[in-house]
């Protein structure tokens, strides 16, 4: 199945299961494609998943079943929810299709942040090529430079963090991302050695 065609699938399902119906209307403006590649679209949905969705007359869409079981989306309303925050970002940062009739704002997302442009690029470089970070960061107390290989980029508590693994203590910790003042990728570096990989046990 391409691409194309499972996000089309996705889009049935997320617009039927939450929203309560999808049309070929909907499905058309979603994708800019005509009403009867839509109407094509769902044909072959109904070909492949016959007990998913129902045609409802009166109110002219098609709803789920009782036996609706969905192939493309997760079945959870907290990942739904999750979705709707998402989506919003994504329209903070750039124009992109929008499937929701819902709108959900993420206050975190409002509240401005100190981060420093040069030190992100850096920091999503080191995580793209799997390299070893040097950071000035200030603690609570004290503004030092760490040795560090960066996992995964966390948001919690309003604010992003850097996970990775400290060559200077042989551990795993999180970095405020607001507090690293600087950052720049190393190859050859006394306490380094290789990238090493975040490991959760």
């Amino acid at each position: 199945m391409s691409k194309k065609l499972r996000e089309r699938f996705a889009f049935i399902e997320h617009m039927a299961r939450w929203y309560g119906g999808v049309t070929a209307s909907l499905l058309s403006d979603a994708f800019e494609i005509t009403r009867e590649n839509a109407q094509r679209t769902f044909q072959q949905y109904q070909k492949s998943y016959p007990n998913n969705l129902v045609y409802n007359r009166s109110k002219k869409k098609r709803e789920t079943t009782l036996q609706f079981q969905s192939k493309f989306i997760r079945n959870d309303p907290s990942l739904f929810l999750s979705h709707l925050k998402s989506n919003w970002n994504v329209s903070r940062y750039r124009e992109s299709v929008d499937w929701e009739e819902l709108k959900i704002e993420e206050a975190d997302s409002v509240t401005k942040l100190n981060l420093d442009s040069k030190v992100v690029q850096v920091i999503i470089q080191a995580l793209n090529e799997k390299s070893v970070l040097t950071i000035d960061y200030q603690s609570s107390n004290r503004l030092g430079q760490r040795v560090i290989s960066p996992n995964h980029l966390v948001h919690a508590d309003f604010r992003y963090h850097l996970r990775g693994f400290s060559h200077d203590d042989s551990i795993y910790k999180d970095y405020v991302l607001g507090r690293i003042i600087e950052a720049q990728l190393i190859t050859n570096h006394p306490k380094s050695g290789d990238w090493i990989e975040w490991r959760s046990d």
